[in-house]
């Protein structure tokens, strides 16, 4: 748990610098062989009030220096062991720019004391404020001085360490952590929580079965969380649902059977994913059979997908129709007629879309609106030319929402007959709005 009191003493702390830092720069990293102004950092650790605590130092080279007492250094981070938050001081990270230190004359922090707004420290999330450049310190040493010499940070089969701090932290948590080390299980190790290190078996440590364990080095947690997650049994189906679980592509997984691996691999390399979960989707949302092998697996999946997508529209068109329709019916009751004019409903989406071709407007898009009965259509139009779009009206419930002709009323206002028109029309059905 967060321990705000505790990271606010320790921002305040004025901790005296590791000794033999400056020349251990000046000596270890690549300071003497750099010509380029370039900030680097130093991790060193210490104990403070009885946890391990990090302590990132910056060093910038600037060009031409070449003594130790000109470089500038710069504590930037205290990470404290337990803690859900790092503290951060005279550093920042910006979008485009990268980390920026801002060196002080002093290399000491300046803390929030001084009511600083750039070099106040500050709290940031723990995962985003690692630094890797070097460390200050011989693990080995501090595995005999933390009194776990046996952890596994150093075991031959340990191939990519985490930082140090962070395997200590785990360790003290998840002590078995340890087998996973020896036994070359290193990438299972920052996902300890998700297994059962109580385990006596393979089954009850990992959760999977164990028809896993010859590749249980290959393995990442989030493969086997997958592994769990879909009840897969084969490394082809693992590779596939990594694929399908990176683009989201939930209607591929939800339709997954024993020959969805086959009809992949005859596209090779190349198998359009997202087409595929398209055609899916669509073939699901029309009704079809999708237990049928000649649904879920086209011939010719390019072929297949176009085919239904023009099923769909049509498809689509006349569920969308069907709820104009009945949204029309609902507004027949306001049908009228005056001076030369009349008002009717819409009845299809062809209408609407013919509407805003000839007024050069977007009444086309409210289709699916009007089919879920959220607003309503109607068009006024001239009793001499009843089938040529004229004026278009949206009514909400008994407010009318807006009144348009040719494209929007911009360049040609609505003529006053229109106006006076709907004034009578609303007055009639007792409607306002306009």
């Amino acid at each position: 748990m967060k321990d705000t009191k505790l990271l606010e003493q320790l921002g305040d702390t004025k901790l005296k610098w590791p000794k033999g830092l400056r020349k251990y720069i000046y000596e270890k990293t690549l300071y003497k062989t750099t010509n380029k102004c370039t900030t680097y950092y130093v991790n060193t650790l210490e104990i403070w009030r009885k946890r391990l605590l990090m302590r990132t130092f910056a060093f910038c080279v600037p060009k031409g220096v070449d003594r130790p007492f000109n470089m500038g250094i710069q504590e930037v981070c205290r990470r404290l062991e337990g803690e859900k938050e790092v503290l951060l001081c005279q550093i920042e990270n910006s979008y485009m720019g990268g980390r920026t230190v801002y060196f002080t004359e002093t290399g000491k922090w300046i803390t929030r004391k001084e009511k600083s707004s750039y070099y106040a420290w500050y709290t940031g999330g723990k995962s985003n404020w690692w630094f890797f450049d070097y460390d200050m310190f011989d693990y080995k040493e501090w595995m005999n001085k933390l009194e776990m010499p046996y952890c596994g940070y150093d075991s031959p089969n340990y191939v990519y360490k985490i930082p140090f701090f962070q395997y200590v932290e785990l360790y003290k948590k998840y002590p078995k952590i340890e087998l996973l080390a020896k036994g070359g299980m290193w990438k299972l190790i920052t996902g300890a929580r998700y297994l059962n290190l109580k385990g006596k078996s393979f089954e009850q440590i990992f959760k999977i079965s164990s028809c896993w364990k010859k590749h249980i080095k290959e393995l990442e947690i989030s493969d086997i969380l997958l592994i769990r997650k879909n009840d897969i049994h084969t490394m082809d189906e693992l590779n596939y649902f990594k694929k399908i679980s990176v683009r989201n592509l939930k209607y591929i997984k939800k339709y997954f059977n024993s020959k969805t691996i086959n009809y992949v691999n005859k596209f090779s390399d190349n198998f359009p994913f997202s087409e595929y979960n398209d055609y899916l989707r669509m073939a699901e949302e029309m009704g079809c059979q999708m237990e049928r092998n000649r649904v879920l697996f086209p011939k010719d999946l390019h072929e297949a997908h176009d085919n239904m997508l023009n099923q769909y529209q049509e498809f689509k068109d006349k569920e969308v129709n069907e709820g104009i329709k009945e949204t029309a019916k609902r507004l027949m009751k306001y049908k009228f007629n005056s001076d030369g004019l009349f008002i009717v409903p819409a009845m299809n989406n062809k209408e609407l879309i013919n509407e805003s071709r000839v007024l050069d407007h977007c009444v086309r898009i409210y289709a699916s609106r009007v089919s879920k009965g959220e607003t309503g259509i109607l068009f006024i139009r001239k009793k001499e030319e009843p089938e040529t779009p004229f004026v278009t009206l949206e009514l909400k419930g008994k407010r009318v929402v807006q009144v348009r002709g040719y494209k929007n009323n911009v360049h040609n206002p609505l003529d006053q007959s229109v106006i006076d028109f709907v004034h009578k029309w609303e007055q009639e059905f007792r409607l306002e709005g306009f």
